[in-house]
């Protein structure tokens, strides 16, 4: 961005919150009705900002935390050979969010006894106990000050601190289930503008849009990204891969695409999990010199830097770069795939960024009879903070827009059904939202909504069925696909990998169930307000049993939110009043204002 914009830098997060939450203040603060309900949403949303940065804040310790304690091992290790050293149990994690146990191991006994028995006392160390006793004061004291413990401590410090960004974020996520299951009861909706002309707020817009996936096309592949870009290929080539096991419910081919950092941060937040994959080693072949032989090097790929030189991390913990044009094919051919799948996800983040976007403002202009709404609301979206900080995350983002668009094509049935069958197949939490669905469309316009649903999903299995390498890893990624697992309770990731214990999760699935199911006759008229809402209201609870970082998922409800907040009085657009009898009604019948 810096070779278009003269010494252009990328925002802080916390400076963006800051500044964020004082326009949104003055763009949609409404100062003559201090009390309305219009300034309480405002409040709900910029209570999500603190959340994040301490969940941010925390990553970045615990990262740095495990660094400290790498390189304290290895120093260690090379001191003092002959001495195993130990994290004490308190620092240990859970599987998935802390340090990896190639990390943070002991080193192998060195006794003859088995793995975990302690080993019987010699005669001379019953004799010299005493002493031992005597000198343990200054030992443990000495210990304490070690590198080691000073990271042990740093860890949890981290991890104490992630925890709260994490409860907070639930916290406020409760308040924003609230307000969706009672927008139903709000009849009188005065109308609230934003602060600003639809002039400014579309150019605002524009430029908001235009500065956030600017950070998207300059944001380069690390190593991170290889993983799913590795499997992809393995996918595509029908070789198993089990890794992506990682991830929760959800299509197996949205998950091969690369996370996207876009954030100025040590830490990056656009990744739900602090843990990065086991490092994957590799051989590589390059030539010094053209007339020279190939040189073989073990080693990790670290990320593409900005002059187009690799960069790798070899076992010992050394950098090194190399340019692109001296390795041998394969290696060029493993990185321009690298390429290739970094360009997808670029293309595909910013698509259905603009698809929401264009989605909320459509919505607004044909369905709330006032373009103004629309371009506030698409502009409050942008300006978000969570926005900014997970511009890149396509499995936030993608399966949203079809959310919005669904929404908008809800006159057609049978459009709208695709699109939340698309969804659906995403992310598979979004399938919550059918008793809502089915039951708006049981009146008229069920049979279309049907088919369009198992259409789209039927086509999505059969793409599964093409790149799956056996009917084994067909049935592994169909099962995925529609959640077809019990409840894990290994590997999680968020609030539920940093002390909470998993089984609170059955509760609350139970509940969250409960309420899905009750959606299908409550509320007992369905119009389109309630279907904004209660589809916002189901999108927030997913958060609370999300198992891979529940929480941080917040573009999955907060465009449907924020056309909740802005929504007029929508009682008169019942699937029986608005809906056509025929299955494809010209564009003019269904969505003339």
């Amino acid at each position: 961005m810096n070779e278009i914009l003269f010494h252009y830098e990328k925002i802080d997060p916390t400076t963006w919150t800051y500044l964020a939450s004082l326009l949104i203040i003055g763009l949609f603060f409404k100062f003559g009705r201090f009390w309305s309900v219009r300034n309480l949403d405002l409040l709900l949303l910029i209570l999500l900002a603190p959340g994040l940065l301490l969940v941010s804040e925390g990553q970045r310790v615990r990262m740095e935390a495990m660094a400290a304690a790498v390189a304290a091992r290895q120093n260690q290790e090379t001191t003092q050979p002959d001495v195993g050293h130990r994290l004490p149990a308190a620092a240990s994690e859970e599987p998935g969010t802390g340090p990896s146990s190639a990390q943070l191991a002991p080193p192998p006994s060195s006794g003859d006894g088995a793995a975990g028995t302690p080993a019987l006392p010699s005669p001379g160390a019953t004799r010299n106990s005493k002493q031992v006793r005597d000198t343990e004061p200054a030992v443990t004291e000495q210990q304490s000050d070690s590198p080691l413990s000073a990271a042990q401590n740093q860890l949890l410090r981290g991890k104490t601190i992630e925890r709260i960004g994490f409860i907070w974020l639930l916290l406020t996520g409760l308040l924003l289930l609230v307000r969706c299951l009672i927008d139903s009861t709000m009849v009188r909706r005065p109308l609230l503008e934003p602060n600003m002309t639809t002039g400014g707020l579309i150019f605002s817009c524009c430029s908001l849009f235009v500065f956030l996936m600017a950070n998207v096309v300059a944001s380069r592949p690390t190593a991170d990204d290889l993983l799913s870009p590795s499997n992809a290929e393995r996918l595509i080539s029908r070789q198993t891969t089990n890794d992506l096991d990682r991830h929760g419910p959800g299509y197996a081919l949205v998950f091969t695409l690369p996370s996207l950092p876009t954030v100025k941060m040590g830490s990056n937040l656009a990744r739900q999990r602090v843990d990065a994959p086991p490092p994957r080693f590799r051989d590589w072949s390059y030539r010094t010199r053209p007339d020279q032989p190939l040189v073989d090097v073990e080693a990790e790929f670290l990320e593409i830097a900005p002059d187009g030189q690799i960069r790798l991390r070899k076992p010992d913990g050394t950098e090194m770069s190399i340019v692109q044009a001296a390795l041998c094919p394969p290696d060029q051919a493993f990185v321009a795939t690298i390429r290739a799948y970094t360009t997808v996800a670029k293309l595909v983040a910013i698509l259905s960024h603009l698809a929401i976007v264009i989605g909320i403002i459509a919505v607004g202009f044909w369905h709330f009879n006032n373009v103004k709404m629309g371009v506030g609301a698409a502009t409050l979206y942008l300006m978000l903070p969570y926005t900014s900080q997970f511009t890149g995350r396509v499995d936030h983002v993608l399966p949203t827009a079809m959310l919005v668009w669904a929404i908008f094509c809800y006159r057609r049935p049978l459009v709208a059904g695709m699109f939340l069958g698309l969804a659906i197949g995403i992310i598979y939490y979004p399938l919550f939202l059918l008793p809502l669905w089915f039951s708006f469309y049981w009146q008229r316009g069920m049979l279309r909504f049907t088919v369009g649903l198992v259409l789209v999903l039927t086509v999505m299995v059969l793409m599964l069925l093409f790149v799956s390498p056996d009917a084994e890893a067909f049935w592994q990624c169909f099962k995925k696909m529609f959640g077809l697992m019990p409840p894990q309770s290994k590997g999680l990731g968020g609030i539920w990998g940093l002390g909470w214990h998993p089984v609170y999760r059955y509760p609350i699935l139970t509940a969250f169930v409960a309420m899905c199911g009750s959606m299908a006759i409550w509320p007992a008229q369905k119009n389109l307000g309630t279907l904004v809402s209660c589809s916002a209201a189901v999108m927030i609870a997913t958060q609370f049993w999300h198992g891979y970082g529940g929480g941080l998922y917040m573009a999955w409800y907060l465009p449907l939110f924020l056309l909740t907040v802005f929504r007029p009085n929508l009682e008169d657009r019942t699937a029986v009043s608005v809906l056509a009898e025929g299955w494809l009604p010209g564009f003019s019948a269904t969505h003339g204002r």
